[in-house]
C-alpha cells in the first residue's frame, strides 16, 4: 500500500468517525441494522460485541472446530485450515471485550489442533 493510499483512508476514517456526533439516535440504530443486515461476518462480529450470550461462542467454537478438528477428515476429503481457524479466533477478539470468553475460545482453540494431531497420530501409527 502505497502512502497516498494510506493517508487517503486514515483521512477518510477521520470524516467518518465526526459524523455520529451529527447523527440522532434512531439514524445511529438504523446505520448498526443495515451492517448487522449486509454481511455473516457483520452478524457475527456485531453479536460477539454487544451480546453475551454462551450461544455466540459455541458458534465460533463451532467454525474453530470445522477447521481444526473434523472426524477423521482424511477419510472424506475435508480440508483442514489453521489460517481459517485463526481468523475466527482473530474476528472473537476484536469483536468482544469479554477477556474470560476469549480465554475460553483460545483454549478451545488449543484443544481442537491437540485432538487433531492426536488423531492423526494414531492414523499414522496404523498404517506403518
Amino acid at each position: 500500500m502505497n502512502g497516498d493510499t494510506l493517508k487517503s483512508k486514515s483521512s477518510n476514517w477521520f470524516k467518518i468517525k465526526k459524523t455520529p456526533e451529527k447523527c440522532s439516535e434512531n439514524d445511529l440504530l438504523g446505520l448498526i441494522s443495515e451492517l448487522y443486515s449486509l454481511s455473516k461476518s457483520n452478524k457475527d462480529f456485531l453479536e460477539a460485541g454487544f451480546l453475551r450470550e454462551n450461544q455466540i461462542l459455541e458458534r465460533y467454537k463451532s467454525l474453530i472446530k470445522k477447521y481444526l478438528a473434523q472426524n477423521e477428515p482424511w477419510k472424506n476429503g475435508q480440508q483442514i485450515s489453521i489460517k481459517d481457524a485463526q481468523k475466527v479466533l482473530n474476528d472473537y477478539k476484536k469483536a468482544t471485550s469479554n477477556k474470560i470468553s476469549l480465554i475460553d475460545l483460545m483454549i478451545y482453540y488449543t484443544e481442537c489442533g491437540t485432538d487433531f494431531y492426536a488423531n492423526l497420530v494414531i492414523c499414522m501409527s496404523n498404517i506403518t
